[in-house]
């Protein structure tokens, strides 16, 4: 549950960023506020990544322990934890 949260609270800075200033950031360290970092799946940070559409997604390795590129989980239990923020108009 801890990832859902902070995955969740990643994206919903995402979106604020993307409120106040009219566009999503070009990196996660532009924006501002103190941002959940640790993966609790593994010892490593979140993955952000851009989207082809300019959107993000920001996600954690999830249970079964796989980088699976920010594939969403699926009823298998495989695939990642995402938060997927798009472009906002």
């Amino acid at each position: 549950h801890e990832a859902r949260v902070q995955i969740a609270t990643l994206g919903l800075h995402l979106e604020l960023h993307a409120r106040e200033h009219g566009a999503l950031p070009e990196a996660l360290e532009d924006i501002a506020e103190p941002l959940p970092t640790a993966d609790p799946f593994r010892d490593a940070p979140y993955v952000p990544m851009r989207d082809a559409d300019g959107g993000w997604r920001v996600y954690s390795i999830g249970p079964d322990g796989k980088d699976d590129g920010g594939r969403p989980l699926d009823d298998d239990d495989e695939g990642d934890l995402v938060w997927r923020q798009p472009v906002t108009p």
